[in-house]
């Protein structure tokens, strides 16, 4: 018998549907399988706004096996790939470098096979955007890159790069950003880099710096001006760094804070050899000088800040601060030993004073019609009458802070009556009289 046109419709339609059922299965299968595969090797996507696309990928303390490469090399449109703390099958480089998209790499603290190294995933790769944070590369490996389209570069504590690999680079074509970090680098080549390519922003750490080692190695932190000249310098403890480092490099030397630190003769004339020096900062730090500080010294300084110096054992030598013409802020912070005489001090630019010590009546006395003081801080003082006389002498005063003071009634009256605007701090808080 021969069956119907109906039965044989029917037959192919359910052929068709069980066909379609079994592949919605598979499908479905295949993606809880690969979902739990991401999920247990620490795979994040970050996807287009379809929801379904997969933009960039992100794997963090993951052995990254070929089978893990093979699935992610279907991501056709993956652009941006971060690898952390990973070790990655040195077969399983090949599988990645088949991603057609991928412009943006990130190895952060990753490895892989030493015999292998990253050759074979990153001279396949057509990179705009290029991170290598603790990775073992050597130059020979890095330099060969492709670099057609490679933008930026940025390479932290490489242990095995040297500057042969940041010349190299510097010298690219499109490259706009390269960043070093942790890779010895001296200033003859950073001087080259900024003569010669103009329109790279180049970013090296100051502690990379060859010639700056016998200060960086000491703890010492440095600020430099656009050719690689120091203008700051923070020391802590040790000072003999500054004495080992070439003295050229100091000719810009704008600000120099001391800090712990012993500071003997040897130092104190090399600080006053600095001509350019303007913010001379010294904290919790000990002064043993044959001398005291000569009026010719120090006459170009602009700021002086001094907090806990002990200056001497014997309490009836004060450190006698010099005449200092230019001087705009002074800071008188304690604990000072014995304590900082104005005895020979003067300074027609000076607009701030913060005084947190005991001066001497007459050393106050000497602060009485003072033209250009618009600032006064007065900390843990008695506003006895001398005083408040010094204070209503100041022609151009504008700010008083009163800090743990003891203020007379009478004359807290007459400081709240003043043309200046007053503001007394005490039980953890500023008040305000105007």
């Amino acid at each position: 018998m021969i069956p119907n046109s109906g039965h044989i419709l029917n037959a192919a339609l359910a052929v068709i549907g069980l066909i379609v059922f079994l592949v919605a299965y598979q499908f479905q299968n295949d993606n809880q399988r690969l979902e739990k595969l991401f999920n247990e090797s620490g795979v994040t996507f970050k996807y287009d706004v379809d929801g379904e696309t997969a933009l960039a990928a992100e794997l963090h303390g993951t052995d990254l096996t070929v089978e893990l490469a093979e699935e992610l090399s279907e991501k056709k449109e993956l652009r941006r790939l971060t690898l952390s703390e990973c070790d990655v099958q040195s077969s399983a480089l090949d599988v990645l470098a088949r991603l057609p998209n991928l412009k943006h790499l990130y190895l952060f603290n990753s490895s892989t096979d030493p015999s292998t190294n990253w050759s074979p995933l990153l001279d396949q790769l057509t990179l705009e955007d290029l991170v290598l944070d603790n990775v073992t590369i050597t130059d020979e490996e890095l330099i060969r890159i492709n670099r057609d389209m490679l933008t930026s570069l940025d390479l932290k504590d490489c242990g095995q790069l040297t500057e042969k690999s940041i010349k190299s680079f510097a010298e690219s074509e499109y490259l706009l950003k390269l960043r070093t970090r942790g890779i010895p680098v001296s200033i003859e080549l950073c001087r080259h880099i900024a003569q010669n390519s103009p329109d790279l922003t180049f970013r090296v750490q100051p502690e990379d710096l060859i010639e700056y080692k016998p200060l960086t190695e000491r703890y010492g932190v440095t600020h430099l001006d656009d050719d690689f000249r120091i203008i700051g310098v923070e020391i802590n403890q040790d000072t003999a760094g500054i004495l080992e480092t070439n003295q050229d490099l100091f000719k810009t030397l704008n600000s120099l804070r001391l800090s712990k630190s012993s500071i003997d003769q040897e130092i104190w004339d090399w600080i006053e050899k600095q001509e350019k020096l303007e913010s001379l900062t010294i904290v919790n730090s000990t002064m043993d000088l044959d001398r005291s500080i000569e009026p010719h010294r120090l006459s170009q300084l602009h700021h002086l800040y001094l907090e806990g110096v002990i200056t001497s054992e014997n309490e009836d030598e004060f450190l006698i601060l010099p005449e200092l013409p230019n001087l705009h802020t002074l800071t008188l912070k304690s604990p000072l030993s014995p304590g900082v005489s104005l005895e020979n001090f003067s300074s027609d630019n000076l607009s701030f004073l913060s005084i947190e010590q005991n001066l001497t009546e007459e050393d106050w006395l000497r602060l009485k019609g003072h033209p250009q003081l618009t600032t006064l801080m007065i900390h843990d003082e008695n506003i006895d009458e001398m005083r408040a006389e010094v204070i209503f002498s100041l022609p151009r005063l504008d700010q008083l802070f009163l800090i743990r003071c003891e203020v007379p009634e009478q004359i807290s009256s007459q400081l709240s009556e003043a043309d200046f605007s007053m503001r007394e701090y005490r039980s953890g808080f500023f008040r305000d009289r105007d």
